[in-house]
C-alpha cells in the first residue's frame, strides 16, 4: 500500500488552499467586526436617549399624579367619602396603573463581536507521507 505522490501533491496542495481560506474567513470577521463599531455605538446611544425620555415622562406623571394626590386628600373628609371623592381616587389610581407600562427602562440585546472559530489543525495531514513502507 502506497499513497501516490500525485495524491500527497494534492491533498499538500488542498491543505495549502484550505490556509490561504482560513485567512480570508478570519478577516471577513475582523472586517464584520470592525463595521459593527459604529452602528453598535449608535444603536446604544440611541436606546440611552429614549431610556432618558421615558424616565422623564415616567418622572413626570409621577408628580402629576402626587399633586393631584395631594390636592385629594387636602379635601375634606365628607368630600373624599362622596361620589365625587371616590370617582377622584379611582381617577388618580388609573393613572398609577396606566404608568405601569411605562416601568423601567428598554434594553436591546445584539451580538458581540463574531468570534474566529477552532479552525481544524491540518498538520496531521501531512504525516500521511510517512507511511509505512511494508504495508
Amino acid at each position: 500500500m502506497k499513497i501516490s505522490k500525485q495524491a500527497m501533491a494534492d491533498i499538500h496542495a488542498l491543505t495549502v488552499a484550505l490556509a490561504t481560506e482560513q485567512s480570508v474567513v478570519e478577516a471577513a470577521i475582523e472586517e464584520f467586526n470592525n463595521a459593527m463599531v459604529d452602528p453598535r455605538a449608535a444603536l446604544e446611544t440611541a436606546v440611552a436617549d429614549y431610556n432618558t425620555q421615558l424616565a422623564a415622562l415616567r418622572e413626570h406623571i409621577e408628580q402629576l399624579r402626587d399633586d393631584l394626590q395631594s390636592e385629594f386628600d387636602d379635601k375634606s373628609e365628607n368630600w373624599q367619602n362622596g361620589d365625587r371623592g371616590q370617582a377622584a381616587q379611582e381617577w388618580i389610581d388609573s393613572i398609577e396603573e396606566a404608568m405601569a407600562p411605562l416601568d423601567g427602562d428598554i434594553e436591546v440585546t445584539h451580538p458581540d463581536e463574531v468570534a474566529v472559530p477552532d479552525f481544524p489543525d491540518c498538520s496531521d495531514v501531512e504525516m500521511l507521507s510517512s507511511q509505512p513502507e511494508d504495508a
